[in-house]
């Protein structure tokens, strides 16, 4: 019986084309969010720098590639007009062109036309940004050249020791196996002794201020997201309590508590869908991310929308009329909303002010959220949150519980 009520309820939500409509958009604004805001916090943390491959050999690729895991570069890709136009609107500092036959040029030795730099006139930063480019292509450059050296040594049988076979002269391939060996040997591992001390450290802290405040503003929204959701689609389980559906109930096998517990599963399975989609975009932006700190956020989001969806019925019980209740519930979502962002800028608020936001749920969600994905290891995480979201949830619960044995007198 039960099962068929949860069945039921999604049939239900899942009937109503408005709803539907809503839930769809709000499933598009999920992945805007997730695409565009990361983005633009990457942008920000990092030199925009475009790339022009015009001999689109393995080599150039392979410079594009490691270019883009420096970890100081957001590169672009696209045409020269495009490049050009980029430059000009000082949206990137500089754009590399690799000319044709750059493959080519660096197997026979050659170290000169091999890519050009585009920059503003008076760009300071130029000469960095060519240093860290030219680092990148400095290993392939040196082991073709140290081949190509090779190639011209004098030669006599066992009068040469390289690799394993010795006096033997080695092929292009062997000579390459040999040399990338030597960069996993243990024989050849070292260090520099470095020790650095930070005489721009306010500069270096705002850039990271800046990239946590991108990233606590996207968890912002989508929390607003979350409860947006879970208030449209619990209008159903107020309009019941409205056309008086809920107390005819109450003489049928069907208690308050089963109503109750068919809607809240219905809604959830339903809110898991956009946890998995907000999971998935966030596995392909932020690429290191474990499996621990996947299930971690799952399990967050969950938590989080579980407290919306109760925290939703016992408004609906006590609005009574489904107009009412949707007012109340937009209220609730902006007041969720607004002291959820006060939290990111917690330095500003005052005691009073700070107090409120550390006991709404949209905090919570931030702080924890933010703290898993910025923490592979996952070291430090106290789960505090977690514990609140449980807590919280049981209150609700309770008072749920309450409502309903109230309405059924």
């Amino acid at each position: 019986m039960k099962n068929n009520l949860y069945i039921f309820r999604l049939k239900a939500i899942l009937n109503d084309r408005l709803t539907c409509g809503i839930l769809i958009i709000s499933l598009f604004l999920f992945l805007f969010i997730i695409i565009n805001f990361s983005i633009h916090a990457e942008e920000r943390s990092s030199i925009p720098i475009g790339i022009l491959n015009l001999d689109q050999s393995e080599s150039s690729k392979e410079l594009i590639k490691n270019l883009k895991k420096v970890p100081s570069f957001y590169v672009y890709e696209g045409s020269e007009e495009y490049l050009k136009e980029l430059l000009l609107k000082e949206q990137i500092r500089a754009y590399l062109i690799i000319h044709k036959e750059y493959e080519n040029s660096i197997q026979m030795g050659k170290t000169d036309e091999l890519v050009t730099m585009n920059y503003l006139d008076g760009d300071e930063s130029a000469k960095i940004l060519s240093d860290i480019i030219a680092g990148e292509m400095l290993y392939k450059i040196c082991l073709y050249k140290g081949y190509n050296e090779y190639q011209f040594l004098p030669w006599k049988d066992n009068s040469f020791r390289l690799g394993s076979n010795p006096g033997k002269k080695l092929s292009q391939n062997e000579y390459m196996d040999y040399v990338n060996s030597l960069m996993v040997s243990p024989d050849f591992n070292f260090a520099f002794d470095i020790s650095m001390v930070n005489t721009d450290n306010r500069n270096t802290g705002n850039k990271i201020e800046n990239t946590i405040l991108y990233l606590q503003v996207i968890w912002g929204i989508i929390a607003m997201l979350l409860g947006f959701t879970a208030m449209l689609m619990s209008v159903g389980a107020v309009l019941e309590i409205e056309t008086g559906i809920r107390e005819k109930t109450g003489i049928t096998l069907l208690g308050p508590f089963s109503l109750d517990l068919s809607h809240f599963t219905a809604v959830l399975t339903l809110q898991s869908t956009f946890s998995i989609v907000l999971l998935a975009s966030l596995a392909g932006k932020f690429t290191n991310l474990s499996v621990r700190q996947i299930l971690l956020l799952f399990l967050l989001l969950e938590l989080f929308s579980g407290v919306m969806i109760l925290w939703f019925l016992i408004i609906g019980k006590l609005a009574g009329k489904a107009g009412r209740y949707q007012f109340i519930g937009i209220i609730c979502i902006l007041f969720f909303g607004f002291f959820g962002f006060l939290t990111i800028t917690a330095g500003f608020l005052s005691n009073e002010l700070l107090k409120i936001s550390k006991i709404i749920p949209n905090s919570w969600f931030i702080d924890e959220f933010t703290a898993i994905i910025l923490n592979k290891n996952l070291q430090g995480i106290t789960y505090i949150s977690y514990i609140k979201f449980i807590i919280t949830a049981c209150g609700l619960l309770i008072i749920n519980r309450l409502l309903s044995k109230r309405q059924y007198r």
